[in-house]
């Protein structure tokens, strides 16, 4: 007899975690810092008129969360190096049906 026959069938049963399949679409979220129109470093319009402190993402999808976090620097160094402008407050990365809180 071993030390297994001793245990009901229920101690032996294991359950398996579900793997849950990591997010293949992320968004950068920004906050908007001035009143006005929402501007790519590109100069494109991405939002006619937004007000200050409206959360909202760039459009862009990104295949991974590194990905987008990438994207966000580079985004971010390019309005440093604008005379009369500043990026808007970069909240983070979050996956398709994710936004901060």
């Amino acid at each position: 007899m071993s030390g297994l026959d001793l245990l009901p069938d229920e101690d032996l049963r294991t359950e398996r975690e579900e793997v849950k399949e990591p997010a293949k679409r992320w968004f950068n979220w920004w906050r908007v810092k001035n009143n006005g129109p929402v501007q790519s470093h590109g100069g494109a319009i991405l939002l006619p008129f937004a007000w200050a402190g409206t959360e909202l993402h760039d459009g862009c999808v990104w295949p991974s969360r590194d990905v987008a976090e990438l994207k966000a620097s580079e985004e971010i160094a390019w309005w440093e190096n604008q005379l009369f402008a500043s990026a808007d407050e970069y909240l983070g990365a979050f996956p398709e049906g994710e936004r901060p809180e």
